[in-house]
């Protein structure tokens, strides 16, 4: 192809793109169009009303259409048109299709496990979340708003930044320090980093006490309480409060006879069970029945051997004896508290598989 007619092409396109303009100018002689930047700027827009009690059904519907139809074919969103997925801007649309009601589909949420989810993001995804109480404050980077007080002469000073960047940073200095959160009412589980925010370990744990009270173990003997002796009633009443009463947590108290339940009715408030309440099979009555609770990870039939073994640990030895004993059937955690101080946290599947032995085996009698 000729210079020539290279130039003639370009000239066509030059009279092209002129012609276009002036058939947008307006009367007035300016030019108006839509101002198009990436989906960041659609899900933040959800945020911010959100925060400020300004969301509607409309607003929310709108969004996530626009979201959905900005989507890519794998999923993913990305910065650009056409450009590859980008990992703070999937998140973005994420979280706000699913504060909209959307799913975005196995997709969507298999691209941000697989680049590893909200901690690989950038810091303004992080505190966009944090607005909406999905990320905590205190896991992000802290700006010190006091970097305005450096002079432009200072080793470190916010006037050697370059304008947007100077903008951007002071804000976020003032909002890292007041930490403001208006909590979203959405369940981001599963997605890598609220997986460890919300899930309780569930190693076992031990836990030393004080050791003025170790040190004088075998100087004393255990006594036996009123729940020791009326433990049968107390056992049968604890299971059938958790297997069919709404209980989901009781933890008995052997050395002061006198029990805690957490009730799946009102799970903020434990109820405390004196010992003539705790042998008395009619305060079930006192708790509507329930039936066993959806979440539980403890089968049913397991509940009343954990309490057995309880029995168990509090009579093996004079010395060393369970003081009180804890069972959460949602999260499957038994909790023990012996007579030196000590304390473990285990599954209730690792605690039912050791015997006696492998608690008291070592000591002397």
């Amino acid at each position: 192809m000729s210079a020539t007619a290279e130039l003639t092409r370009l000239d066509a396109a030059i009279e092209r793109g002129t012609r276009r303009l002036l058939e947008l100018q307006r009367p007035d002689g300016i030019w108006v169009g839509e101002l198009e930047s990436n989906v960041t700027m659609t899900a933040q827009h959800l945020f911010w009303n959100h925060y400020l009690g300004l969301r509607t059904p409309e607003l929310d519907r709108g969004i996530a259409n626009e979201l959905l139809a900005r989507m890519r074919d794998d999923g993913t969103w990305s910065i650009w048109f056409e450009g590859p997925p980008d990992l703070s801007t999937s998140v973005e649309a994420y979280v706000a299709c699913r504060m909209a009601g959307v799913d975005p589909g196995p997709k969507a949420r298999a691209y941000i496990v697989g680049e590893g989810g909200i901690p690989k993001t950038r810091i303004f995804t992080k505190c966009f979340l944090a607005l909406l109480g999905q990320w905590p404050w205190q896991r992000m980077v802290p700006i010190p708003p006091e970097l305005v007080l450096f002079p432009p002469s200072a080793p470190f000073s916010i006037y050697n930044f370059a304008c947007w960047a100077r903008q951007t940073v002071v804000p976020l200095s003032v909002v890292w320090a007041l930490r403001p959160v208006r909590h979203a009412d959405v369940d981001l589980r599963e997605l890598p980093q609220t997986s460890v925010l919300y899930r309780e370990p569930d190693a076992w744990r031990q836990i030393k006490g004080d050791p003025a009270i170790r040190s004088g173990l075998f100087a004393h003997q255990r006594a036996e309480s009123p729940l020791d002796r009326r433990l049968d009633q107390a056992l049968h009443v604890m299971n059938a409060l958790l297997l069919e009463h709404g209980v989901y947590h009781g933890k008995l108290h052997f050395s002061s006879s006198r029990g805690t339940l957490w009730h799946v009715d009102d799970p903020f408030v434990y109820r405390i069970l004196g010992i003539e309440e705790l042998t008395d099979p009619d305060i079930c009555l006192a708790y509507p029945r329930r039936p066993y609770h959806e979440r539980a990870v403890v089968p049913p039939g397991d509940v009343m051997r954990v309490f057995e073994m309880f029995r168990a640990l509090r009579f093996a030895d004079e010395h060393v004896y369970l003081r009180a004993g804890s069972l959460n059937i949602v999260n499957g955690m038994v909790g023990l508290n012996f007579s030196c101080d000590g304390s473990h946290y285990m599954r209730f599947d690792e605690f039912l598989e050791k015997s006696t032995e492998f608690w008291f085996g070592a000591l002397p009698h």
